[in-house]
């Protein structure tokens, strides 16, 4: 079984995201996701997560990865390399998001604008203005 924990909130742009690529990738088996409604709560989603795993399953961390996590200010690094112990104590394959954050999705990956339901002079426009934004050019507005 596959766990995803998302640090958005349920029904938040991350969580709409991912459950509209499990439906596009028409898996199987549909993973679990859970929403941390935040980075403050990743840590305490997780111990609430960890119960549940068994021998086999993957859990994958969909975040902004960014250097602190929390309230605390936890270095990220930590909050990962204790969930990788214990993923590997628990026999658990864990994987986690490398981006700093959600909203890079929508500047790097041009893949995104076809799973949108976007017209099709919106969504020219778009891929222009991220084309725009990876080629580093000063764009000061976006076409309505």
């Amino acid at each position: 079984m596959t766990h995803i924990l998302c640090e958005g909130k349920s029904g938040g742009s991350e969580d709409i995201f991912i459950r509209k690529v499990i439906e596009i990738l028409c898996l199987k088996y549909k993973p679990i996701v859970y929403n941390a409604n935040g980075n403050t709560n990743i840590e305490s989603k997780w111990l609430s997560i960890k119960t549940k795993l068994k021998k086999g399953d993957t859990f994958i961390l969909i975040f902004d990865n960014v250097e602190t996590i929390g309230v605390t200010k936890k270095p990220t690094y930590i909050l990962l390399e204790n969930i990788k112990k214990d993923c590997f104590d628990l026999g658990v394959t864990f994987k986690y998001t490398a981006y700093y954050c959600f909203e890079e999705i929508l500047l790097t990956y041009s893949g995104i604008f076809s799973i949108l339901n976007l017209d099709k002079n919106t969504k020219s426009e778009l891929l222009k203005l991220q084309s725009n934004i990876l080629n580093n050019k000063n764009i000061i507005y976006l076409p309505i």
